[in-house]
C-alpha cells in the first residue's frame, strides 16, 4: 500500500486532488472516502522496465489477485500515462486502488520500483 495524500479544492472547484506515492499490490481502500467521480488520472511508470497494471474497483476494499477489477489501466515501461474522462467516472461507494504486474484479475507483484499516481475527483 502505498501513502495516500488528499487535498480538497475549495468552491467553486470543489475537487479533491489525490496522490498515492509509491503504489504496489497492497490495496489502497477507499481513497476518497465517499462515493465520487474520477475526472482525471496519471499514472506514473517512469522508474520500471517493464510494464504496470494500476487497477481500481468501486467499493471501499479490494482482495488484491481475487477481487475483479472494473477499471485497469496499462501503463508502459519507463512512461506516465494520463486520462481525462470528460463525462467522469461515478464510484457509488469509493474507490480502491493498488499496482500489480499482470493484467486482468491476476497478478499480485508489487512494482519494482516506485510507481506514483495522481487523481483529480469530485
Amino acid at each position: 500500500m502505498g501513502t495516500v495524500t488528499l487535498t480538497s479544492q475549495a468552491a467553486p472547484i470543489g475537487a479533491i486532488i489525490s496522490k498515492i506515492t509509491a503504489a504496489n499490490g497492497t490495496a489502497n481502500a477507499n481513497i476518497t472516502g465517499a462515493s465520487g467521480t474520477l475526472h482525471v488520472i496519471q499514472i506514473n511508470n517512469n522508474a520500471n522496465s517493464s510494464a504496470m497494471y494500476f487497477k481500481m474497483v468501486d467499493g471501499t476494499s479490494a482482495t488484491v489477485g481475487t477481487t475483479e477489477p472494473h477499471f485497469i489501466f496499462r501503463v508502459s515501461a519507463s512512461s506516465t500515462l494520463t486520462c481525462v474522462f470528460p463525462g467522469g467516472i461515478a464510484f457509488t461507494s469509493g474507490f480502491t486502488a493498488y499496482c500489480v504486474d499482470g493484467p486482468g484479475t491476476a497478478g499480485t507483484a508489487s512494482p519494482g520500483s516506485s510507481v506514483t499516481v495522481h487523481f483529480i475527483s469530485t
